[in-house]
């Protein structure tokens, strides 16, 4: 079982109740919180509420449209929070064409937010990993674009020698 420092919470998106079942219980049992929703009105208003969402697995097909509409919404309406999202599918494939398009036709935050693609049924051993993988990248991405950099900013060329600060920016990298 894997232990995490901070008990992180996960959106799980599935119309499918033994599914969203099965796969709540395995990420409990991972020590993850899980809030789950049962179409993309309940995913909306789970990502309206202040409890904040570190990751969601956004089911594609759903009886109220699908997750690319959700995604659309995040890119909307500024109430709702923008976690990490691995998409999960059983009847779209990530390297579908058709899949291909409709990713490209979606705003750039909805895109920037997709960090994976699952086919289900879902592969717990796969799923423990990629869950890992993507809060690691997203946590390096979220402390990447939080840094600030201060000090001199002044062309190296009207100075003779470059100050302390301008000396440690050159180690600064942002994405």
């Amino acid at each position: 079982m894997t232990k995490n420092k901070k008990m992180q919470h996960i959106l799980l998106v599935d119309d499918d109740y033994v599914t969203l079942q099965t796969m709540k219980e395995f990420l409990v049992t991972l020590d993850y919180q899980v809030t789950t929703a049962e179409d993309c009105r309940q995913a909306t208003e789970a990502l309206r509420k202040p409890e904040k969402i570190d990751l969601m697995i956004l089911d594609y097909l759903m009886p109220d449209g699908n997750g690319t509409d959700v995604l659309q919404s995040i890119a909307l309406q500024k109430d709702l929070q923008r976690p990490p999202v691995i998409i999960s599918s059983n009847i779209v494939e990530s390297r579908n064409p058709y899949w291909e398009d409709l990713l490209k036709r979606l705003p750039h935050l909805s895109q920037s937010l997709i960090y994976a693609f699952v086919n289900k049924p879902y592969v717990f051993d796969q799923i423990e990993v990629i869950l890992r993988e993507t809060l690691k990248e997203f946590a390096k991405k979220s402390e990447a674009s939080s840094q600030v950099l201060t000090g001199d900013y002044r062309s190296t060329s009207l100075t003779t020698q470059p100050s302390n600060t301008q000396a440690s920016q050159k180690n600064t990298q942002i994405r």
